[in-house]
């Protein structure tokens, strides 16, 4: 059981994860720590701004696909990685999915987290997470529009989530994404036995 996470900024997807983690056993991966490692290798910050130029950096070298067949060779370097739960977060192209749908096959589930972004810009103002320092909410809003990319190569947020196998908007309370998220597993893993 691999589950792909696609979402918008400050949605859930962590939380979603962290359930898979403590109730599944879940081994976690993220297009993102990938990126992150990236740029530290090249000496920059981690700020969003950054993470965004060299994510699409190195599609634009390696293919739209790169960071999740980068992430799919870590899952299958697990040992019995077959009979493991596994999580990829941070999935912003459709060609990512495409790759991991390729690399798992069946044994491939999206799913795409999103809230309203009033709510959203309030969790990410409380969890003060290193690079998404933010003045106002337009700023939020604006840098949410450059993951809407049309351009080959870039992210296109929209045209990932709508390939979501499982959608949870997560506009109530932690309990009731987490219900969902439990539901989805159990209801996968059942279709995998």
């Amino acid at each position: 059981m691999i589950f792909g996470f696609c979402g918008t900024l400050g949605s859930g997807k962590g939380t979603a994860i962290e359930l898979l983690q403590k109730e599944f056993g879940a081994t976690s991966f993220s297009l993102s720590d990938e990126i992150r490692q990236e740029c530290k290798k090249r000496g920059l910050g981690l700020e969003r701004t950054n993470l965004i130029a060299v994510g699409n950096d190195m599609r634009k070298s390696h293919g739209d696909g790169y960071w999740a067949d980068r992430v799919a060779e870590k899952v299958k370097a697990l040992p019995n990685w077959q009979k493991k739960v596994a999580t990829v977060d941070s999935i912003r192209l459709p060609a990512e999915v495409e790759g991991l749908v390729e690399q798992f096959g069946k044994g491939f589930a999206l799913i795409s987290v999103d809230a309203p972004v009033e709510l959203r810009y309030e969790r990410i103002k409380k969890r003060a997470r290193a690079g998404e320092q933010l003045l106002s909410l337009e700023q939020f809003e604006a840098s949410e529009h450059k993951e809407q990319s049309k351009a080959k190569g870039e992210p296109n947020l929209a045209a990932t989530m709508a390939l979501a196998d499982y959608e949870i908007v997560n506009d109530e309370s932690r309990p009731e994404l987490e219900r969902g998220i439990r539901t989805i597993a159990n209801k996968y893993h059942q279709k995998t036995k």
